[in-house]
């Protein structure tokens, strides 16, 4: 979809949608909600100590009320985040660019100008926007700054969001406390980029949701029939 809206010569009467179904929804919320908990239950930290055989638990912060999550982007996927984390007892919020409708139960809601106060609040910051000339470029070093220290990031939007300098600098400052990257700005991350060797980067390739043949056919034949 972002190569189609971004091409010159597409004819602008032409409409576009965006294949969304309820399966590729629940993979991305799954998928979240697994990087949530491990920035949460702080679970690479267990990963490191088993090599090394160490038994060494984290002195607190078990409990979900301990960290709050935001969901910047609260489209189809971004709700059905929401939710999920809502159901495991985490204050959660979402950022859109207008109120949502409906509103989410258990979600706080921001949008518009709300951004800055949507950060502040946010120690664990789920980031599944769409791609747009407003959005590249937009996860950097001022955005990030602006999380709570030791705030995390979940990055499951689209490559190019994420300034990447930016944020391997506020992870070695210890302003963020560790990121999942799901998708970057170059894909395959090339083999020498620094994020592949962090300690407190976990990086998977493009997988947080894949899209099953079945359920994208039923979601077009569902666009054209609404034509």
């Amino acid at each position: 979809t972002d190569a189609i809206m971004a091409c010159p010569s597409r004819p602008a009467h032409v409409p576009v949608f965006r294949v969304e179904d309820a399966d590729q929804a629940l993979q991305m919320a799954a998928f979240a909600t697994f990087h949530v908990v491990w920035h949460h239950r702080d679970i690479g930290r267990y990963v490191a100590q088993q090599a090394h055989a160490e038994w060494s638990r984290a002195a607190s912060g078990f409990s979900a009320e301990h960290r709050r999550v935001g969901v910047l982007g609260f489209g189809h996927m971004g709700r059905a985040i929401a939710k999920a984390l809502v159901g495991l007892g985490y204050p959660v919020a979402g950022y859109a660019r207008r109120a949502p409708e409906p509103a989410e139960p258990g979600v706080e809601h921001f949008h518009g100008d709300g951004l800055e106060a949507f950060l502040a609040r946010t120690d664990i910051l789920v980031n599944v926007l769409p791609l747009t000339g407003a959005t590249q470029g937009m996860i950097d070093a001022a955005l990030l700054s602006k999380l709570p220290q030791g705030a995390a990031l979940v990055q499951i939007g689209r490559g190019g969001q994420v300034v990447e300098e930016d944020l391997l600098a506020l992870l070695d400052a210890g302003h963020l406390s560790g990121a999942s990257m799901d998708v970057f700005e170059t894909e395959p991350l090339p083999r020498e980029h620094p994020l592949w060797t962090h300690p407190r980067v976990l990086i998977t390739p493009h997988v947080a949701s894949i899209p099953e043949p079945r359920f994208v056919v039923q979601s077009i034949r569902e666009r054209l029939s609404s034509l």
